[in-house]
């Protein structure tokens, strides 16, 4: 029966084939349309609009024994429903065609099984979604409660050619040294919002706590590599289940982590701390940017030897790690709101407030402007090439395309940063 609230005394009975069996379940999608579940295992959307109130607009059989329940998710604009131990996911806006077919176990749990608890059929009992979809809940009549992900938040971090990316909501995976496909998954058991990388290091951030850990060495994962390759492709690499060496916590939620063979920098709320990744008598820790700079932080980049940051008075300041002091201050026309140091050497890559990009100096100070190629407003980032003979060589890159640049130093004009292509 369909009611509208305006009018409740005149009410609209709905009738449906008798194939289909009882109504099962329920939900309402796309402002005025209604899925019902059926437990013969049809499902069958309507509408509610007064010009076709109760038009069949589709009609499907789901499952051949029951259907157990269904869920809507707006966010996810999916239709998910149970029945038969398995769990299907449908377009709402293409019904017709299931995206995704998941098996349920559905064991009674040994408190079950002790109590002789007897059940029918069909033990699939519930499924809920969580408001964003990220998450979907199925129950069962045994006591079995599973709950599945849907889609992973995007979170990576990255070292020269290390790479780290979240596998699953608690294990993290890292590619150390890409040619050489080596991996280790690592089991954190908690949800990070924030991952950094280093040579030997990750670290993971939840709220305003940061847990490091270490994590296997270039020749380790090879090593790990051949043990893969010896064994059958149907067994799965192991997953270790990892132990923090420290954990910090700081005073506000963490946005960023960047990593050395030493140090962390750790950037939370307008400051940033530099401090060693593990505990020691000697763990000398200092923030940045200091208070008689009157500033706030804007950008910063950590190197094996350096710390650069930029500040809202336009400062790039570099400070050495093995001196733990300042060592080169440059105040530019404007503030430079992204950093890209070369991993080495004294200069970096910058982009400032008016949208241009240039190669800082810290030797001598000097500024290098990059040459006008594509639209500078629209650059995304930059990286320095690693390998011995061409690590004057950079890149620049916005949404479709990379810039490749030379910063030379035998120009008969002196040093200055060539296109190349």
């Amino acid at each position: 029966m369909l009611a509208q609230l305006n009018a409740l005394d005149d009410p609209v009975n709905l009738q449906f084939q008798e194939k289909y069996g009882v109504i099962h379940s329920y939900k309402w999608f796309n402002d005025g349309y209604i899925l019902i579940g059926f437990d013969c295992g049809y499902i069958i959307s309507i509408s509610a609009h007064r010009v076709e109130i109760g038009s069949e607009l589709t009609s499907f059989l789901e499952y051949r024994s029951y259907l157990a329940s269904i869920a809507v998710s707006t966010s996810f604009n999916k239709l998910l429903t149970i029945g038969d131990n398995t769990m299907k996911i449908r377009d709402l806006d293409e019904l017709t065609n299931v995206t995704m077919v998941t098996e349920i176990d559905t064991e009674k749990s040994d408190w079950c099984t002790q109590k002789k608890i007897q059940f029918q059929v069909s033990d699939l009992s519930e499924i809920e979604v969580t408001e964003d979809g990220q998450l979907v809940a199925v129950s069962s009549q045994s006591g079995v409660l599973s709950v599945f992900v849907t889609k992973m938040p995007t979170l990576a971090a990255s070292y020269n050619n290390s790479i780290c990316y979240l596998t699953n909501l608690t294990q993290v995976t890292v590619v150390a040294e890409v040619e050489k496909k080596g991996s280790s998954t690592l089991e954190l058991g908690i949800e990070p919002t924030v991952m950094g990388l280093g040579p030997v290091n990750l670290a993971v951030a939840s709220n305003n706590t940061v847990f490091f850990y270490d994590y296997h060495t270039p020749a380790q994962m090879q090593a790990a590599q051949q043990l893969q390759s010896s064994q059958s492709a149907a067994e799965k690499p192991a997953i270790v289940n990892a132990e923090p060496i420290n954990r910090v916590e700081y005073l506000s939620t963490v946005l960023n982590i960047q990593l050395s063979y030493m140090y962390a920098a750790v950037n939370f709320g307008a400051k940033l701390r530099l401090h060693r990744i593990r505990n020691s008598e000697d763990n000398p820790s200092i923030e940045f940017p200091e208070v008689n700079r009157n500033a706030t932080l804007y950008a910063y980049a950590l190197t094996e030897n350096f710390l650069i940051f930029t500040t809202s008075n336009n400062y790039i300041v570099y400070f050495s790690l093995s001196e733990w002091a300042v060592v080169s201050e440059y105040r530019h026309v404007v503030p430079v709101r992204y950093v890209y140091p070369h991993p080495i050497n004294v200069v970096c890559c910058c982009f400032d407030d008016r949208l241009d990009s240039f190669i800082y100096s810290a030797v001598d100070d000097e500024v290098f402007k990059l040459p006008s190629v594509g639209s500078s407003a629209h650059y995304k980032g930059a990286m320095w090439e690693t390998f011995t003979i061409d690590r004057n060589t950079f890149a620049v890159y916005d949404s479709q395309n990379i810039y490749v640049f030379l910063l030379s130093k035998e120009h008969i004009q002196g040093d200055s940063v060539i296109y190349e292509s």
